[in-house]
């Protein structure tokens, strides 16, 4: 899990790193570039939830209705964030400011690529688990 961490902080970080800089290398003032780069945050946060919902399954093998708490949140979180940036007296606190619906996508796509890192890391993790004789790693001495 630690591992995991890990690869998918790096992921995330160097993701949003690597948008904000091209955004204000191609022109985009701060207050905007800031603006997607958190959007593209909180939907990395939204996939790895999908994500983290089995350290050993694949999350296309899981059935998201099963726990409609944790996809009501993931959803509400979303709309949350929406409604912030329609919500002029919040957006203007926040200093958000609405997405076209291409942003939106983008930001999606983007996030969308934790995906098949996870699922790699997951078939990684249990071939390493099979070849060990079915021992996962062990961390007592």
């Amino acid at each position: 899990m630690v591992e995991r961490s890990l690869l998918t902080g790096l992921w995330i970080g160097g993701a949003c790193f690597l948008l904000f800089r091209t955004l204000l290398a191609g022109g985009t003032e701060v207050p905007a570039a800031r603006n997607l780069t958190l959007v593209l945050m909180v939907l990395f946060e939204n996939v790895m939830v999908g994500n983290s919902r089995s350290e050993t399954r694949s999350a296309f093998r899981l059935d998201p209705r099963r726990n409609p708490f944790l996809l009501a949140g993931t959803l509400g979180a979303v709309l949350l964030h929406w409604g912030a940036m329609h919500q002029p007296w919040l957006s203007r606190v926040l200093e958000l400011s609405p997405l076209s619906l291409g942003q939106w996508a983008w930001m999606g796509l983007l996030a969308l690529t934790l995906i098949p890192l996870v699922e790699a890391h997951k078939t990684l993790c249990a071939r390493r688990t099979a070849g060990s004789g079915g021992k996962g790693p062990s961390f007592r001495s």
